[in-house]
């Protein structure tokens, strides 16, 4: 197996604050990664996917570690 990383940016252009759920399918990533939110430090461990809660024109960054 390989690993590769991704980075994966969230933003809500909104006036109001918002609750998105990310499915890693969607991303085509088929197995758990290990990640991280880059300004809070937030460590994860994901199976299918995770949900992201921003504030009005607020703005989350992933760092994600893929094997394949």
């Amino acid at each position: 197996q390989q690993m590769h990383w991704m980075y994966i940016a969230v933003f809500n252009l909104g006036e109001t604050g918002s609750k998105v759920s990310i499915s890693l399918a969607d991303l085509e990533i088929y197995d758990e990664v290990k990640g991280i939110e880059l300004w809070s430090g937030e460590h994860m461990e994901i199976k299918e996917s995770f949900r992201v809660t921003l504030k009005s024109h607020g703005a989350k960054v992933y760092h994600f570690s893929v094997m394949e």
